[in-house]
């Protein structure tokens, strides 16, 4: 299962009404529901969508907004949610794992991994009272 950004323009320009853009929004829930004006002056939609492949992702999204804004839509762009990111300058984020997570991918105990962070051969990062490691430092 991949997740797709989906960004869809209607023909509403409404979207300066809070009312009506809460309305859509609701009828969206987990979704990741947006709605932007578009360069166009069109109401746009941006969607997050859990998909086997692209062509589900658009068809699921346009099954939703349509349900969700009874408006026609006037285009339809999608992509990964991974292309998404690098458009918009974003990093991925490092899946990140606990000392106890570290200790079980390592088969080691989690002094020994305490241990490591200590001794600076192992990075980690702390959060509050307990460290995080990037998984990929694991390897």
């Amino acid at each position: 299962m991949q997740h797709y950004n989906i960004t869809a323009e209607i023909n509403r320009r409404d979207f300066d009404n809070s009312d009506a853009t809460d309305t859509i929004i609701d009828a969206l829930p987990g979704y990741s529901a947006v709605i932007a004006q578009s360069e166009h002056g069109w109401m746009e939609i941006t969607l997050t969508i859990a998909a086997d492949h692209l062509r589900q992702a658009v068809h699921t999204a346009a099954v939703l907004i349509d349900s969700a804004t009874d408006a026609d839509l006037i285009s339809i762009q999608a992509m990964t949610t991974d292309e998404w990111d690098k458009r918009q300058g974003l990093e991925p984020m490092p899946e990140l794992v606990s000392v106890t997570q570290a200790a079980e991918i390592l088969g080691v105990s989690r002094q020994a991994v305490m241990d490591r962070i200590n001794r600076k051969t192992l990075p980690a990062t702390k959060v509050g009272r307990e460290y995080v490691i990037q998984r990929a430092k694991l390897a």
